[in-house]
């Protein structure tokens, strides 16, 4: 399989750079949001974190 490794890492910063501008979003508002916008900040930091982990699992990975 094609080594996908810019694709990861540009997907990583785009999931980290939307659940930050949300998170900004949120902490500057009047405060009346709701469990979806707390849900998406959570779930595109996870993917960020997760795109991470493949990065790191694969540089770590003996080649044979």
């Amino acid at each position: 399989m094609k080594n996908n490794t810019w694709v990861r890492i540009i997907l990583a910063a785009a999931c980290f750079g939307f659940a930050g501008l949300k998170l900004r979003e949120l902490l500057n508002g009047p405060g009346n949001y709701a469990w979806q916008d707390l849900s998406s900040v959570g779930i595109f930091t996870a993917l960020g974190l997760f795109y991470l982990y493949i990065l790191w699992k694969q540089k770590n990975q003996p080649s044979s």
